[in-house]
């Protein structure tokens, strides 16, 4: 191999390509809350054979889908967060209450026969309201302590505090995230599942994929820059 894909951890290797998160994803392999781990440690931990890891890690190189991506090492920790705000942020303020409205409505009518749902609807409520709470905590706090941080001694350790906190958050609302997709069967629709169950589970689907390039965004570039400055 030309590149030197397992010991390097599973959060560098997207920030070097964003592409490589959907070999991640395809392989189950936690590239976001997850990322400080090597390749290596990553497949073994799941039974994976590396090499087969590698090969469509490579095979993604090569593919034309890297061509206009953003190379977000390079940027700013500046532009890494309006990015995050103008992409991230805006798209849960519209989604997180447009699914909560689905998982009541889709529990309401299919529960009987997928008593699942019940727990479903249970663990979005908690994953809604720490995500709220969390985005409100980074637009608050982190952020603008980030764009304002200087060489003061005490400023720099409460934002590393801030961080430290945040990332525990991120872990937090990844184990809910797991846990739906556990419920839902990889959200998988039932034969007798209608329209609205169908439009509920590309919701959680998509949500979980936009949260972990969030997530990796924070956790493995942008904080890492912060804290190395």
């Amino acid at each position: 191999m030309s590149i030197p894909y397992q010991n390097r951890t599973v959060g560098q290797l997207v920030a070097e390509r964003p592409a490589r998160a959907r070999v991640f994803e395809r392989f189950g392999i936690d590239y976001c809350c997850g990322g400080r781990v090597s390749l290596a440690e990553a497949a073994s931990s799941l039974g994976l054979d590396p090499a087969v890891i590698e090969r469509a890690l490579s095979e993604c190189d090569a593919g034309p889908e890297n061509k206009g991506e953003r190379d977000w090492l390079a940027a700013s920790p500046i532009e890494l967060i309006d990015d995050i705000l103008a992409r991230h942020h805006t798209y849960l303020k519209v989604e997180l209450p447009r699914l909560d409205y689905l998982v009541h409505k889709v529990a309401s009518v299919h529960s009987a026969n997928h008593p699942y749902l019940k727990e479903l609807a249970q663990v979005f409520v908690s994953l809604r309201s720490n995500m709220l709470t969390h985005l409100a905590a980074e637009e608050e706090t982190i952020f603008p302590a980030i764009r304002k941080v200087n060489g003061n001694p005490e400023a720099r350790r409460e934002l590393t505090a801030h961080i430290a906190l945040s990332t525990s958050e991120h872990d937090l609302v990844g184990a809910m995230l797991h846990r739906i997709n556990q419920l839902t069967g990889n959200y998988s629709l039932p034969p007798d599942g209608c329209e609205t169950f169908r439009a509920l589970l590309h919701g959680l689907s998509v949500l979980e994929g936009d949260t972990h390039i969030h997530v990796h965004k924070e956790n493995n570039i942008l904080f890492p820059k912060v804290l190395a400055a």
